[in-house]
Parts: structure tokens; sequence; C-alpha cells
């Protein structure tokens, strides 16, 4: 009998895994906060959607990209801890559970964030890319909600990112749901397979998002040369974002280097001197339903350049 994936709440897998509260969605799964009662450690159980195991792709796509995470050995990357099926048949993966908000749910909650703390988010990203990229391994589809700040008293501690498991140049067939398509590369859209410069080029995007509170667009990146973003910054973001492959950052260690130099940079060029964007007054922001329209300006004169531009 096909279980319900939402009905799983207060259920134990496996004998181990008890499931709790509802986590978070994405376009082909369901995620659970939960316990593994062996040993009483907090982990976030994903499970495939109940109508899709039938095809076969979607449960292949997420077996695959499990085993092939837990070949990156890094400190920022979440890895799992355990797979397995249900009583119908449906995959799912458990991973280490952390105290902490997503990306995303930081942006919705408090606006855009510090450019020291984008720095940071930026570099653990971008060391967590450099060791599975040479192991041939790719993101694919990073996004906001894969990306987790564990921060305690309002400080970042650390940054931990979820979702790897691609093969460069191999299209595992993966949904791609409209949330992610801000933080696909040209190439991408186009249907080519992810690649190292696909993760970069979403990367950017992430990092656009983070500093000025809406995904990035033309008509925005064109103007980031006007704003009061931190020059070495800008020309980090302009070189991860361009539409062309070829021409971003060589790989993850030259876009890490560049990063880091913004991060050794003078106070003096680091500071920006407008206030971060909330969600109050920030044009677009993401959210689990895509992008959409969170609030509206009073007047002209009160929209950030960049979003008139837009």
């Amino acid at each position: 009998m096909e279980l319900t994936t939402r009905a799983l709440w207060g259920s134990i897998l496996h004998g181990r895994y008890a499931v709790a509260e509802l986590s978070r969605e994405s376009e082909t799964t369901t995620f659970f906060r939960g316990e593994d009662t062996r040993i009483g450690y907090p982990v976030e159980i994903e499970v495939l959607h109940a109508g899709m195991q039938a095809s076969g792709a979607e449960a292949y796509a997420l077996r695959a990209r499990a085993m092939l995470s837990s070949r990156v050995r890094h400190p920022n990357v979440v890895t799992p801890r355990d797979v397995g099926v249900l009583d119908d048949g449906t995959p799912f993966v458990v991973t280490t559970r952390f105290d902490g908000v997503t990306l995303e749910e930081h942006l919705c909650l408090s606006g855009a964030m510090s450019i020291a703390d984008v720095v940071r988010v930026g570099t653990e990203i971008l060391s967590a890319m450099v060791s599975a990229h040479e192991d041939g391994i790719v993101h694919g589809g990073l996004r906001p909600d894969s990306v987790f700040l564990v921060e305690r008293a309002g400080k970042l501690l650390n940054v931990m990112i979820s979702g790897f498991g691609g093969r460069a140049g191999i299209d595992d067939q993966t949904p791609l749901g409209f949330m992610t398509l801000p933080f696909l590369a040209p190439e991408r859209v186009a249907g080519q397979a992810p690649s190292a410069a696909s993760d970069l080029y979403s990367v950017g995007a992430l990092l656009f998002l983070a500093a000025t509170g809406f995904p990035p667009n033309g008509a925005c990146i064109a103007t980031l040369g006007r704003s009061q973003l931190p020059a070495r910054f800008v020309r980090v973001l302009l070189q991860a974002l361009q539409p062309h492959p070829g021409r971003r950052f060589a790989d993850a260690d030259e876009m890490l280097a560049a990063l880091r130099l913004v991060r050794t940079a003078p106070i003096a060029v680091l500071k920006n001197d407008t206030a971060p964007p909330t969600v109050r007054d920030s044009a677009l922001i993401v959210s689990s339903s895509g992008i959409i329209p969170c609030a509206y300006f009073q007047d002209d004169e009160a929209v950030p350049e960049t979003v008139r531009a837009a």
C-alpha cells in the first residue's frame, strides 16, 4: 500500500529513525526532523514524494546522489548517514540535523546579510566545491534552501551545504523546479548537463542574493558597478555570473582565492554605507513557492537603483 509522505509523522523507519515534524519540501522530496533512536542523535529524513517512485527515475536519482555525496569528505558538506526504503518502496535518505536555518529562511526573516557574512558563506561553499570538483562531483542544483546556516546568538558559526551528488557532464534527470531557475547557469537552463562552471555561476547567484536580498537578473547584474557593494566583491560577482562558461573563473579554487581577497581588504573597502534591505524593502524575494513579490515601495525614491533598473 502506498504511503502518503506527510503521514509519516510519528512513525519509526527501519525500527530506528523516529519521524517528527515536517521541516520543508522541495519539488521531489519532503524533509522531516527526526531522531536516531539507537543513539539519541538528531537527524533529518528526506523522503521521495509518494507519487514519484512509480517512474523510477526520481528514486534512482535520489539514491545515486546520496551515494555520490557520501564521497565528498569536507566539513561543510552534509553527507548521508543511511539510505533505506519504506514498505511501499519509496526511498529515503538520513542525514545529520543541524540547529539553525537555511539561507532562504534567513533572508526571508532578516533580509540581506552583511558583506562580511556573505564572504564567509561564499568561502565555505567554495571550499566544499573545491573538494567535490576534484573528485568529479558537482552540485548541479545549488539554491538557498540547500545552504544551512548554523548560528548562535546572531553570530554565524558554520555553513553546511546539502545536495551534492551529481557527476560533471552527466544529467541525472533530477527535476529542477521553478525555485532553482534563478540560480542556474544559462547553459543549464538550456538543457546542458551540470558542470563545475555551472556550479560557480550558482555560487555567484547565491552571493548576489545574500548581499542584496533579491536574486540576480540581467538588469540587476548590469548595474552592479554602480552599487555600493565593495569593488572587489562586485568583480567576483561579475565574473562568476558571466553567461558564457569560459569567461567565468577557471575553477572553484580561483574563485575562492578571489573571494578571500575581499575578506582581507581594508575595513573601509568592505564597508557598505547602505543598510541591508529587509523583507520590507526588497522588491523580490525567494520563497518555497519561487520568486514572489513580497512588498511594495511607497515611492520611486525608495526603490534601490538595481531594482528600478530591473
